[in-house]
Parts: structure tokens; C-alpha cells; sequence
């Protein structure tokens, strides 16, 4: 964040202050790289779906047990004591959301298929070996894309974050979701169900506050 920078709090806010001459250019510089990581992380898990899955399976469920619970609590408000855009817990789930999206965005369809409908196309020209040894390999390929995304769904949705901002970023995680729910909905009305008791839950950060404030 250039606020960051700024009031030199970031490590290398001297690289970065010589690097962009302000905020404007250092937001266009930020766009550009994350419009070519998202082409990278689809056109990674399109043609690694089964190391893509596990690698992004294993960092958001990693995520979770070190910042789930709001640790380390840093960049508190000073009103209410929830955390801010600002609190690393907050920033570790945001950075992990795009990649999340694109890689899920970009698995092949066989990947996430219960069954795979090029089982019944096999044709007679003398290439069913072949066809056998593919249809084998992406099964286990599948198998094993299925069985980390259905880890991670699972950590996902059952994640319960005690502060508003966590919340928040649980809901974009949940948004993320939405394409591997296409192909194995087995947590997708948990998910619906945590979201709509967002909606109508009470503003529980003015509530703090009114709290926090001392008595007359």
C-alpha cells in the first residue's frame, strides 16, 4: 500500500519511493502486474491442474491456522479494537483471493468432473492403448485436484473468523469458490447459508464502538 510508503513504514519503502514517482504510477504499475499474474495462475492450473490444486489448496488452508483467528492483531481501530484493511491478517487473505479465482477459474473442466465423458469416446483406429494410458492418468489427476479442492472448500467454509474485516475476506473466498461449485456443489449450501447470515447480521463494528465509548 503507498500509504505505506508514505509514512515509511513498509521494509523497502526507500526502493519503492525511488522506484514510482507516486501514488498514480505505482497503482498503474500495481494493475498491470496483477492483470498478467492472473493470465499466468490460469494458464498454470490449466495445464498443472493437479500441482496447482494442491499447491493453492495447501496455502489457503496454511493461511487459515496462522491468520485465521486474527493473529497477530496489529493495525487495530483504535474504537472498537477489530482489525483494519491494513492488519496483516487482513492482507495475507486479500493477496490470496486473486489467485484463488484465476487458478480455480482456470482448471479444465475434466479436472473437476465427477466422470470423465472422454471415457466414452474411444474410437477403433488402433489408438485405445493410447486412450486407455490418458483416460488413466486423468483419473488420478482428477482424483487428486478433487481431493485438495475439497480440502480447501471444506477449511473455507467451516472457517468461523471473529472479526468483521476476516469476515469479509472469507466472503470473497466464498465468491471464489463458485467454480469449483459447478462440479461438486457438496458445500455450496453451507457456503450460501454463512453468507446470508452475513446480510443479516447486526453492524457489530458501531456496536463495539458504542461499547468501547466511556459512560456519561
Amino acid at each position: 500500500r503507498w500509504e505505506d510508503v508514505e509514512e515509511q513504514t513498509h521494509p523497502n519503502a526507500d526502493i519503492l519511493d525511488g522506484s514510482w514517482d507516486d501514488e498514480e504510477e505505482y497503482d498503474a504499475w500495481l494493475c498491470d502486474l496483477r492483470s498478467k499474474s492472473s493470465q499466468l495462475f490460469k494458464f498454470l492450473s490449466h495445464t498443472e491442474p493437479q500441482i496447482c490444486a494442491a499447491v493453492i489448496s495447501a496455502r489457503v488452508q496454511n493461511l487459515l491456522r496462522t491468520y485465521g483467528n486474527g493473529d497477530p492483531r496489529d493495525h487495530l481501530d483504535p474504537t472498537n479494537h477489530q482489525l483494519t484493511p491494513k492488519s496483516t491478517a487482513c492482507i495475507q487473505f486479500e493477496g490470496v483471493h486473486q489467485a484463488l479465482d484465476n487458478i480455480l477459474n482456470g482448471l479444465p473442466s475434466w479436472s473437476l468432473q465427477q466422470q470423465d465423458g472422454s471415457n466414452n469416446n474411444n474410437n477403433n483406429n488402433g489408438n485405445n492403448g493410447n486412450n486407455n494410458n490418458n483416460n488413466i492418468n486423468r483419473i488420478q489427476i482428477r482424483e487428486s485436484v478433487r481431493g485438495s479442492l475439497r480440502q480447501m472448500a471444506d477449511a473455507i467454509v467451516s472457517w468461523n473468523p471473529p472479526y468483521l474485516w476476516l469476515k469479509f475476506r472469507r466472503a470473497t473466498l466464498l465468491e471464489a469458490l463458485r467454480h469449483y461449485w459447478k462440479h461438486d456443489p457438496s458445500t455450496l449450501l453451507a457456503g450460501i447459508d454463512s453468507l446470508l447470515k452475513y446480510l443479516s447480521a447486526p453492524d457489530e463494528w458501531t456496536q463495539q464502538q458504542q461499547q468501547q465509548q466511556p459512560q456519561q
